[in-house]
C-alpha cells in the first residue's frame, strides 16, 4: 500500500492506512516540493515513487508515524549519504523541524480518524 499526495490525507486515507499497516507507516517527503508518499513498503520504494514525481534526492527525507498516537520517528535511512558529517540514520536536527511541519500538515486529519 502506497498513498502519494500533495494535499492533506483524508480521514478515509488515514483509516485505510491504519487498516492495512497495523497502525504504523513509513513516510518519504520532498520538503521542497511538498509531496509525500506513505505506506508499509521499504524506504527505497517510497523514494522511487517520489523520483517518479521528479523530486530530487537531496530534498527527500524519510520518517515513520504511529497512526494511533501521532508520534513521529525521525530515523531516516533515505539521505544518510548526502549528509557526510552525519552518517547515521538519525535525521539531522535542522531537518527534523522541516519534516515535522510537513508530516503535521499531511496528517492534519489524524485526530479525526
Amino acid at each position: 500500500m502506497l498513498l502519494t499526495t500533495k494535499l492533506q490525507y483524508t480521514t478515509a486515507d488515514i483509516n485505510k492506512m491504519k487498516n492495512e499497516s497495523e497502525g504504523y507507516v513509513w513516510l518519504a517527503v520532498d520538503v521542497k516540493r511538498h509531496i509525500m508518499v506513505a505506506g508499509d513498503e521499504h524506504f527505497r520504494k517510497l523514494k522511487q515513487v517520489l523520483f517518479g514525481e521528479r523530486c530530487r534526492s537531496g530534498d527527500i527525507w524519510g520518517a515513520g508515524i504511529n497512526l494511533e498516537s501521532g508520534e513521529i520517528d525521525y530515523r531516516s535511512p533515505v539521505n544518510r549519504k548526502l549528509v557526510p558529517s552525519h552518517p547515521t540514520i538519525d535525521m539531522p536536527e535542522d531537518m527534523e523541524a522541516r519534516v515535522e511541519r510537513e508530516v503535521r500538515y499531511f496528517f492534519g486529519n489524524l485526530a479525526n480518524a
